[in-house]
């Protein structure tokens, strides 16, 4: 054999040879597409909507977060009046009171918005259910 069908036949079995892995090289890459198609699909019947592949994609985003910007002082500041004081009213003096007809110690306690108890305490009445009219209270 002569050296041109040599080159010759080596070009033939180059192709060949390339015949033979197109089939196989793209026989692989449908079969990669399908079982990435699958997944998907499983995906989506499973997770209840169509399968979002930017968030696969996606960096994650910092989210904002709110800062309070302080008020600037005012230009002037302002004055605020003290109020002036109130005068209290100063309790008078214990006062004395007569017991009359259909007078009770609660209807007397109620005129003089006092304590019945007070009213006990302060006139020492030993019997408080008992006190007779024309009694200096």
């Amino acid at each position: 054999m002569s050296e041109e069908s040599k080159n010759a036949g080596e070009v033939i079995e180059a192709y060949r040879r390339r015949q033979r892995w197109l089939p196989l090289i793209l026989g692989g890459l449908a079969v990669v597409l399908l079982v990435v198609g699958i997944f998907l699909i499983v995906i989506w019947l499973t997770g209840g909507g169509a399968p979002n592949l930017t968030a696969l994609l996606a960096s994650p985003t910092p989210t904002p977060s709110v800062t309070f910007t302080p008020v600037p002082p005012s230009a002037t500041p302002t004055v605020t009046n003290t109020p002036t004081p109130s005068n209290t009213p100063t309790p008078e003096g214990p006062r004395t009171y007569i017991v009359e007809i259909g007078d009770s110690l609660s209807s007397i306690a109620e005129r003089f918005e006092i304590s019945v108890e007070l009213i006990i305490a302060y006139n020492e009445l030993e019997d408080p259910n008992n006190v007779p009219v024309g009694t200096e209270l």
